[in-house]
């Protein structure tokens, strides 16, 4: 019985790697230093193309991740936003009513992969626009498709017409755009093959798979 066992196990990795090869997959990829999800690759993506257009006053949410990916000289001051006390939080509020937040404070708002864990969207919508300053940035992201990952709720999951919804009648001018397709999609549901994937294969577009999604709107 164990020795059919351990046969099926061979046969299966067998397999597994086969497919990995084929795929254009790299099973070393841990070795040569930590490698993009999906996830990451496209929020990055998505902050570079509008970095160059944000100055001033920043704000972004539980740690200043993407800090890096703006000009140097563009930062003129960049606060971090949470309801759990940290070294580097600036502001400790509930994205739903940041009533520690003045009206047309920042020039750039980034919140990524932030919303899903909001209980109503709907108030964090018509905050982020409160907060902005007139002609202000939100540079948004949420995932599409992605794993439950309680922090310390997971609630949604969104669509291109659920994010016009959120936030089409607070911004006139909104960019929504998706970013994935079947391959990350199934990538991300299977950890060990989100770290795996050539960057040719994270680069093909499919709309209606997308493994995020992302809001460039304009006060």
């Amino acid at each position: 019985m164990l020795i059919a066992i351990e046969f099926c196990i061979k046969r299966l990795l067998s397999s597994l790697l086969w497919i990995v090869w084929r795929a254009g997959l790299n099973p070393f990829t841990f070795l040569s230093g930590k490698p993009d999800t999906p996830g990451r690759h496209y929020i990055e993506q998505f902050l570079q193309q509008y970095a160059h257009e944000c100055a001033g006053h920043f704000l972004e949410f539980g740690t200043p991740v993407y800090r890096r990916m703006f000009l140097p000289g563009s930062v003129e001051r960049y606060d971090v936003m949470d309801v759990v006390p940290r070294a580097e939080v600036t502001i400790i509020a509930d994205l739903q009513n940041c009533v520690a937040v003045p009206d047309n404070t920042f020039d750039v708002i980034v919140c990524t992969q932030v919303l899903e864990h909001i209980a109503d969207p709907f108030k964090a919508a018509a905050e982020l626009r409160r907060m902005l300053k007139p002609g202000g940035r939100l540079l948004l992201t949420v995932p599409a498709a992605y794993p439950y990952h309680a922090d310390p709720h997971d609630y949604w999951r969104f669509t291109k017409d659920s994010l016009q919804l959120l936030f089409g009648e607070h911004f006139n001018q909104i960019e929504i755009k998706g970013y994935g397709n079947r391959l990350a999609v199934i990538a991300t549901y299977w950890f060990w093959m989100s770290y795996h994937l050539p960057r040719r294969a994270l680069e093909q577009s499919d709309p209606n798979n997308p493994v995020l999604l992302s809001i460039y709107a304009r006060k």
